[in-house]
């Protein structure tokens, strides 16, 4: 299988006027394409945002109370959990509200939604795995739970990331004047399918001139050292 890159740009507008989408997949032309504006989106963010940290708020307050005899004890403890449990199902309540706000706005979209899913369908057909580059400089569109995009939800090999709206693909030759671009990669225990898509992302990384160095020592990732030094020490051991 191979990785399908796609680029998914959304940066100029806003949520009061609707944002101009330009979408390329792989080599192919760009789509162009609009998404409608949709004011109550940040808003919808902002009250999750609020809810959420509410919760660490409760936990920070409840959890150097003392009470003065085992009665007391037990009905502040009762009166806690509940104002838990209401918390919990109010922040679960303007997360569901916000998701839901975000898919009704996605499907809106125009010009560029069903060649992105054709493109999907094909790759999963191929049994390739797509990694979305989203473009965006919006400080909200980075904020979004896109997780819960159901382009991503329903297609398990479907990978997003973030990326800025100069972002130019690793299939352009890597450019710097201040040298190599020096990338020190270090892995987990996974043996999955998406570590698989990872190695090969670092490999095209380096074929383009990148300095790519793996980590396959685990005793250097407790070590004092600083990344650079680490990757100075791994550079030495390489010569």
């Amino acid at each position: 299988s191979m990785i399908v890159k796609i680029h998914l740009a959304i940066d100029h507008g806003s949520f009061e006027n609707g944002f101009e989408v330009s979408l390329r997949v792989a080599d192919k032309e760009k789509v162009k394409g609009t998404l409608p504006p949709c004011p109550t989106l940040p808003e919808l963010y902002k009250n999750w945002q609020t809810d959420y940290q509410g919760l660490g708020s409760n936990y920070r307050m409840t959890a150097g109370k003392q009470s003065s005899s085992a009665e007391s004890a037990e009905l502040e403890g009762q009166k806690e959990e509940e104002n838990k449990q209401n918390l919990l199902e109010k922040c679960e309540q303007s997360f569901q509200q916000l998701r839901q706000e975000m898919q009704d706005w996605l499907n809106k979209g125009e010009g560029f939604r069903s060649p992105l899913e054709t493109a999907i369908r094909e790759s999963k057909k191929c049994q390739d795995d797509v990694c979305v580059f989203l473009e965006t400089g919006n400080s909200c569109l980075k904020r979004l739970p896109w997780q819960e995009w159901n382009l991503v939800e329903d297609y398990p090999q479907v990978e997003l990331v973030l990326s800025p709206p100069t972002y130019k693909g690793i299939d352009e030759p890597v450019t710097t004047n201040r040298g190599k671009i020096k990338n020190l990669v270090i892995w987990g225990d996974s043996t999955d399918k998406k570590k698989k898509k990872d190695i090969q992302i670092f490999e095209e990384l380096k074929s383009q001139g990148a300095d790519v160095v793996f980590l396959p020592d685990s005793n250097l990732i407790n070590s004092p050292l600083q990344p650079s030094q680490i990757h100075q020490k791994l550079a030495a051991d390489k010569v």
